[in-house]
């Protein structure tokens, strides 16, 4: 009798166990995720930061639209992984399958009968899960979604974007026109934008018809060039008639250069652009034609790798040269995030035509060299290129994720946190077999 009656008993306590097991389990990852987004708050490091000081900017800060707030989890991961630079990419890739495959290895499971049916339904799980990365992935570089503008409190500061493209270079975006070149930056907070195709000037062109009549009212295309001199590439800016003499295919020949400045034409303004290399690099002086500034910050994939790995030595070009910090996006009509933004303080600005202003903005770099501009750049982390750096890149570009969230997005965060977790637990579950 003592035995057919505690047997239920045990039974049942099991069973209440199992269910509160099961309970907890389920809110394992909105209570961690509610940890992190509420610690990240406080501990977090910040969106923004100066590639010179690495501190926070004083008067600039991201802000985003009620169309990205509605999605906000899913743009706020989609614009992380467009900061990465290839390595981390990888890493982050190598990360995800490993974790993939330690969790179909240790999880619960019913078994299958059959060892080709298991493997038939891990094979298939896996396909599934990786075409959704690819997708996922996809959709980060060629699908419509809203960006983070950068906005500055001064009004005379501009932010302009120094290096850019459409579908006028070789490696542009098929259908990537000089207006989606223009909705883009004035998406991501630029005010004037440097249509810098290969070779050619046929994307500001096509543009400069749709400038407005003042630059205060809208983002305007300015000229530019992207050529070789001196054996580096440059993004060369200024007016066609300037610089067409002196092109020689892929090439600018110093020589002509020189003649034309003799000539009365306005001295060459040439930014040094990255991916490339540092080495013999000739800066203007008041006799020479060469640089007068560099890029410190190119969000192209191999343009974020060596901006981070070679930061301190690009700094060091800068300031042993006089050279001008600026931030390219280097963009081919690919991505919707913004990594860097070049700020110049120039009083009067908005009221210019855009001829002015890009003669303005040359006057400043020519004048004030290395005091010219401020550079404000989304803040990724790059412990470096070794292996246990590397390892560490998911759980490290995270932790940034969300200590760059703003107040909205916190909210946003929690609501589709909880929201899924909730629609999770309303769902039916298979009833448990009673206790007999």
């Amino acid at each position: 009798m003592i035995t057919q009656t505690r047997a239920p008993l045990r039974t049942a306590s099991g069973a209440r166990a199992a269910i509160l097991v099961d309970r907890l389990r389920a809110l394992f990852w909105p209570l961690a995720i509610t940890a992190v987004v509420l610690l990240s708050a406080l501990f977090g490091p910040a969106a923004l930061r100066e590639p010179v000081r690495g501190a926070m900017p004083v008067g600039a800060r991201l802000e985003v639209g009620g169309d990205y707030l509605v999605l906000a989890p899913l743009y706020a991961i989609l614009d992380t992984l467009s900061l990465l630079t290839l390595d981390q990419h990888y890493a982050v890739l190598a990360t995800l399958i490993l974790a993939f495959v330690l969790w179909r290895a240790l999880r619960r499971r019913r078994r299958t009968r059959g060892w080709r049916r298991r493997a038939a339904v891990e094979l298939g799980f896996a396909a599934a899960c990786l075409l959704g990365l690819v997708a996922f992935y996809a959709f980060g570089i060629i699908g419509p979604r809203p960006m983070a503008a950068l906005v500055v409190d001064d009004p005379s500061a501009i932010i302009v974007d120094f290096h850019s493209h459409t579908d006028h270079s070789h490696d542009g975006r098929a259908g990537f026109d000089a207006e989606d070149n223009r909705e883009w930056h004035a998406s991501a907070g630029f005010h004037g934008v440097y249509v810098s195709d290969h070779r050619t000037y046929g994307g500001y062109a096509e543009g400069a018809a749709g400038n407005p009549e003042r630059a205060g009212e809208g983002t305007v295309l300015l000229p530019a060039l992207e050529i070789k001199f001196a054996g580096k590439y440059a993004s060369v800016l200024g007016s066609a008639w300037r610089y067409r003499a002196a092109m020689d295919g892929n090439h600018l020949i110093a020589d002509s250069l020189y003649r034309a400045v003799a000539a009365g034409a306005p001295r060459p303004t040439l930014v040094l652009t990255i991916p490339g290399g540092l080495d013999d690099i000739p800066a203007a002086t008041p006799d020479s034609i060469g640089y007068v500034a560099v890029e410190v910050s190119d969000a192209s994939p191999r343009g974020l790798e060596q901006s981070r790995r070679d930061r301190a030595r690009i700094l060091a070009l800068a300031d042993s040269l006089d050279l001008a910090l600026v931030a390219s996006s280097n963009n081919h009509g690919w991505g919707r995030t913004a990594a860097a933004w070049t700020v110049l303080t120039i009083p009067g600005w908005r009221a210019m035509t855009p001829q002015r202003l890009s003669t303005a903005i040359e006057r400043k770099l020519h004048a004030e060299r290395r005091g010219a501009t401020r550079v404000v750049e989304r803040r990724i982390p790059y412990p470096g290129a070794t292996p246990l750096a590397l390892a560490l890149t998911l759980p490290v570009i995270t932790w940034q994720m969300f200590g760059g969230l703003g107040g909205a997005e916190r909210a946003v965060w929690l609501l589709w946190t909880w929201g899924i977790a909730l629609g999770v637990a309303l769902l039916p579950r298979p009833r448990r077999p009673r206790a007999t």
